[in-house]
């Protein structure tokens, strides 16, 4: 199912779609997460909502900006609302398994499909928050699962270890303090971060 749903927040666009944003929302019921995004008070907003359920709900056109990313940098990039798609998954992303269903994956990955399709969107560019905002962000968290989306050719899989060194990780896109990044990095991969991760 397919429900529109418009928010009051968003701008108009002025750059070209390259990216899209994974994020995920831990709250009380669906209807409580719609409210907050559709909200004028919140100031946030997402352009999709992926329920458990499989239901999509648009928020914001995709010919808008939508204010999900907010202070954010992937590679040379900065403030990736001006050309990115925003897409928010209910879940728990602070739970080992972020709860997402069957039914979410699925239709994240039509959603993906003909995002990737109608503006051509690389792999590398698809993000999850914590990747493009590492110092305050987590979400989807360490128990979404990107192989879901790595096999489909979606999403790029880091090529990364626990060793890796910094500035490859910068140079892949990550910006932030080599602590944030290692953490979001380790949250990518699915993998809990040991101490030495932790502080390096």
């Amino acid at each position: 199912m397919w429900i529109p749903q418009l928010s009051p927040n968003f701008e108009p666009r002025q750059e070209l779609v390259q990216y899209v944003v994974l994020h995920a929302m831990n709250m009380p019921t669906t209807q409580d997460a719609l409210n907050m995004l559709c909200d004028p008070q919140s100031k946030v907003s997402s352009h999709y909502v992926v329920d458990r359920d499989g239901t999509v709900y648009q928020l914001v056109s995709e010919n808008c900006v939508a204010w999900h990313a907010g202070e954010s940098a992937w590679g040379s990039e900065k403030n990736l609302n001006r050309n990115s798609i925003g897409i928010e998954l209910i879940g728990e992303p602070h739970k080992p398994d972020g709860t997402y269903t069957e039914q979410q994956y699925s239709r994240l990955k039509v959603l993906l499909t003909s995002l990737k399709n109608r503006y051509g969107i690389e792999p590398h560019n698809v993000v999850g928050h914590s990747d493009i905002a590492p110092e305050r962000k987590t979400d989807p968290g360490a128990g979404f699962e990107w192989f879901r989306l790595e096999q489909d050719g979606l999403v790029e899989r880091p090529n990364f270890t626990e060793h890796t060194v910094y500035a490859e990780l910068n140079d892949y896109g990550y910006q932030g303090s080599e602590a944030a990044v290692r953490r979001a990095v380790m949250r990518r991969l699915g993998i809990k971060p040991p101490i030495s991760v932790l502080n390096p």
